[in-house]
């Protein structure tokens, strides 16, 4: 039965899944902007409503502070791209509501259109991977990837976070890398806006290093800078300098790497003991046989020096996450090696094929039941 339902079909039911888990979130809680959200949220309501980059308004109004900065205004480190490919909703929703800024049909846009990156993300990452696998191995991989990973949380229930976009950015990298028109400008772009949302993606440059070329140098480079601009220029405006304000406010790397095994395993938001699937893909990449090699190994050290990233960064355990949050934007490639384990499970197991299908579903289910968990725990 289950194999009868086409990719299509699963897709749509993933689409609905998302929406509906955002939605019911969003009716329960009458808001979607909280937490880290505030801080993204912030951006797009002070330039667009007040045509500045002063947050008092923005802070006081959702009781949240932040560190005043030399021009004496309350500072906001949280990265621009998020709001950057939201703020056109944004503007849209004001050009046609005319309120504050604030109220919940603002809130609800900006999550469902977050939550519309990340499910045209997923289609991308399905489209690039039936280019490699069968049917069947592409779409348990998406099963596992929307259904097992932590891209249910950030995806669906709290969407208005840098993480949904980081995700339909990498996808969006991976399909561009991978099809037979591979446009060097548009991936140094993506790299770059990738590093706009979250500084630490720009560890995703090694993605590009196996299609460079003498020829395609200069326009990758010119889409990275171009892509890295806002950023560049958000700083400059609220701090007067490229540096990033984390590293100004007290946070910071250590030289050791004692934590990577607590940021992989721990019971604080360890990714593999949260996600365990997240292994299953992690191993898979060092066994894939349709790829190019050069990419994988490029792909497994984005995933390797992420980890080490994380793990020695000050709040290795992310703050109030589920499961590791600071990799939803590997997820994209974890499922290529999801995809290539399920394609060597699927030529083994010819004669009970629909059996796979209960890896995903049954992992979704534990998945699902940490996140009432959480969320209860909140």
């Amino acid at each position: 039965m289950l194999k009868q339902i086409t990719a299509n079909h699963w897709l749509l039911i993933i689409a609905a899944i998302y929406l509906t888990l955002y939605a019911a979130h969003a009716v329960l809680l009458q808001k979607t902007v909280y937490g880290d959200g505030i801080y993204y949220f912030s951006w797009m309501r002070s330039i667009v409503v007040d045509h500045d980059i002063n947050f008092t308004d923005e802070f006081a109004h959702f009781k949240v502070t932040q560190p005043y900065i030399k021009v004496n205004v309350p500072g906001n480190k949280y990265a621009i791209g998020f709001p950057l490919l939201l703020s056109p909703w944004f503007t849209l929703t004001h050009l046609l509501v005319r309120g504050d800024g604030y109220g919940l049909i603002y809130q609800f846009v900006t999550g469902i259109v977050s939550v519309l990156y990340v499910i045209i993300g997923i289609i991308l990452m399905h489209k690039t991977l039936t280019l490699y696998f069968p049917k069947l191995s592409s779409i348990l991989s998406v099963l596992s990837l929307t259904l097992t990973t932590n891209l249910l949380f950030y995806g669906s229930i709290d969407p208005i976070n840098s993480h949904s976009i980081s995700f339909f950015l990498s996808a969006l990298l991976i399909s561009l890398l991978l099809s037979s028109k591979k446009t060097s400008l548009f991936s140094g772009l993506t790299v770059g806006l990738l590093a706009s949302t979250r500084t630490q993606d720009a560890l995703f440059i090694l993605l590009l290093i196996p299609f460079l070329t003498k020829k395609s140098f200069f326009r990758t480079s010119l889409g990275f800078f171009l892509g890295f601009l806002p950023q560049i220029i958000a700083w400059l405006a609220l701090y007067g300098s490229v540096t990033s304000p984390y590293l100004s406010n007290g946070e910071g790397f250590s030289l050791t790497l004692s934590h990577l095994p607590l940021v992989l395993f721990s019971t604080n938001n360890g990714l593999f003991l949260w996600t365990p699937l997240a292994l299953f893909g992690c191993i898979g990449l060092c066994f894939s046989s349709k790829f190019p090699k050069k990419f994988l190994w490029s792909a497994f050290a984005v995933f390797c020096l992420e980890a080490i990233l994380i793990g020695s960064w000050s709040t290795w355990w992310q703050g109030a996450s589920f499961s590791g949050r600071m990799f939803v934007s590997t997820m994209p490639i974890l499922t290529i090696g999801m995809a290539s384990l399920y394609d060597k499970l699927q030529t083994k197991m010819i004669r009970m094929q629909s059996f796979l299908y209960m890896i995903p579903l049954g992992f979704g289910l534990i998945n699902s039941l940490l996140i009432v968990y959480r969320l209860l725990l909140n």
